[in-house]
């Protein structure tokens, strides 16, 4: 609080919201040209600005409820059990469109699990990831956040490795952000 202070005192009071992707947001900041930002990143994807992690989220995999594998799931209640993605290698995927940091982290995890996924659609819409796991048609892999409430049309999975991304504030590496988190 007291350093919030400060920089009314001493800082000019414009604050201008942008958004955009990280990598956009991230070259902004290191060019001086955006003083701070709120971003969703995997570690792989930091440059040179600094970073700190508010918060991490892990990444789940979700199958239809009514697939063969489902039956592997824990029960309500329970921690989720892990699958190797290659338990379902042959079947389509709904992942991000290839320009998001979700969609990064997926191809990463696809790799180390030693396939292509066939992906049938692509998406910008988290929540539309599940609708269509939901529909039967599809399996996908999500932030937790959108599994934490129990769906009878969905089993979900902890993934191998219990991958995550970050969420973090990020500023330059040098400036007056520096004083915040020191």
């Amino acid at each position: 609080k007291e350093y919030l202070y400060t920089y009314e005192k001493t800082e000019p009071k414009k604050v201008l919201i942008v958004g955009g992707g990280p990598a956009g947001m991230q070259a902004a900041i290191a060019a001086g040209d955006l003083d701070v930002g709120f971003q969703v990143l995997s570690r792989s994807d930091w440059q040179k600005n600094q970073y700190e992690v508010l918060g991490s989220e892990e990444l789940i995999a979700i199958i239809p409820a009514a697939h063969p594998v489902a039956q592997k799931a824990a029960p309500p209640g329970e921690p989720l059990a892990t699958l190797d993605l290659n338990e379902i290698r042959y079947e389509p995927f709904v992942l991000m469109d290839r320009n998001s940091t979700l969609r990064s982290l997926c191809d990463q995890i696809f790799a180390r699990s030693g396939f292509q996924p066939n992906v049938l659609f692509e998406s910008n819409n988290t929540a539309g990831i599940v609708s269509l796991v939901k529909s039967t048609i599809c399996c996908g892999i999500v932030p937790w956040y959108y599994t934490r409430i129990p769906s009878d049309e969905l089993a979900c999975f902890r993934l191998p490795g219990h991958p995550s991304w970050d969420i973090t504030v990020s500023y330059p590496t040098t400036g007056y952000f520096d004083a915040f988190f020191y």
